[in-house]
């Protein structure tokens, strides 16, 4: 006897007929977790409403920023989106939530002042050759964009009510300067 005959001859374990059925509830159950869990809103490992403390224990060594209308703000300089250096504020309400992350870009290779939040700005030249990397990246992660404005503010509208808006910005005093910046917040 070969080893196929035997194998054939040995005796198959008896499986409930509801098998199949379980089998096939475990894998709708398992998709709809993963597909239809909710997203959560927010930049990075942050949320929208997440309060100050928390964002400064998720990114530490920042500085904490009391604004004009006594409002909060965090700010830290860290890379972003293949750049070495960025400076990325979160912003908070009167009871000190998460509304929204603006990330300003400057001249790379140089250093951000976080006390007077201080930077070295860019080149016109630099600062589009930035704006189309961080604009073909954007797409890459979030699909086409919701509205183009001009050739200089790109916004990205998501599915969790999300706004993503790449912009850049002429110097007023300055012709040859300019800077790129991203905001991400939530849609009122």
């Amino acid at each position: 006897m070969d080893k196929r005959e035997r194998h054939s001859m040995t005796p198959e374990t008896p499986r409930p007929k509801s098998h199949g059925k379980v089998i096939a509830f475990a894998l709708l159950f398992l998709v709809s977790t993963v597909y239809c869990a909710p997203v959560t809103a927010g930049y990075e490992k942050t949320t929208w409403g997440m309060p100050l403390k928390s964002v400064e224990l998720l990114y530490p060594g920042g500085r904490r920023n009391k604004e004009q209308n006594g409002q909060f703000s965090y700010s830290i300089v860290r890379p972003v989106g293949g750049y070495s250096t960025a400076l990325i504020t979160f912003s908070f309400s009167s009871d000190s939530k998460l509304v929204d992350v603006a990330i300003v870009f400057p001249k790379q290779g140089t250093s951000v002042d976080l006390r007077r939040l201080k930077m070295s700005g860019t080149t016109t030249k630099e600062a589009t050759a930035m704006f189309n990397t961080l604009a073909s990246g954007l797409t890459l992660k979030y699909g086409k964009p919701a509205r183009v404005s001009n050739p200089g503010a790109i916004a990205w509208e998501l599915q969790n009510k999300e706004l993503v808006f790449l912009y850049i910005t002429n110097d007023e005093k300055d012709p040859r300067a300019a800077s790129v910046g991203i905001i991400y917040q939530m849609i009122p």
